[in-house]
């Protein structure tokens, strides 16, 4: 039977690390940007005028509408296509299996690289015993396979 400590047991170290990871990072860049500091010497508390430089910039509201203007246009792409490529495989069972099998082409093929060049090198390495052991037989040569 679950208790009401049982939620907290399991929340707070999740929380925690969540704090530790991603809250605390942008706590400390937010404190950075309140600072003037070349990293070398001591650091000057500058306040608000670092967000006063940007914002009265004219060229800031031109960039902020481009990158809104770009994330609706990217996000609004990549949703619609993801959308079509669900539909083509939910109804196209040939397309469906490739797509299963496509991801462990990339992870297979070093696994087939690396089978055929020991191969490869195996046959090498037979011929020249094969070469050696044939040209030894023969009186009077010698043989000198290795420089």
């Amino acid at each position: 039977m679950r208790t009401r400590n049982s939620l907290y047991i399991f929340t707070i170290p999740a929380l925690l690390v969540l704090g530790l990871l991603f809250v605390h990072p942008i706590i400390l860049t937010i404190k950075l940007s309140l600072i003037n500091f070349a990293g070398i010497g001591a650091a000057r508390n500058v306040g608000w005028s670092n967000y006063e430089g940007i914002f009265t910039r004219d060229r800031y509201l031109r960039e902020v509408w481009l990158t809104l203007w770009y994330t609706v246009i990217v996000v609004s792409a990549l949703t619609v296509t993801g959308i079509f490529f669900a539909a083509m495989l939910h109804r196209l069972p040939l397309i469906r299996k490739f797509s299963r099998a496509a991801p462990y082409n990339p992870a297979m093929m070093s696994f087939v690289v690396f089978g055929f060049i020991w191969r490869v090198s195996k046959l090498a390495v037979e011929r020249r015993h094969q070469c050696r052991t044939a040209l030894s037989g023969a009186r009077g040569v010698r043989v000198e396979l290795d420089r």
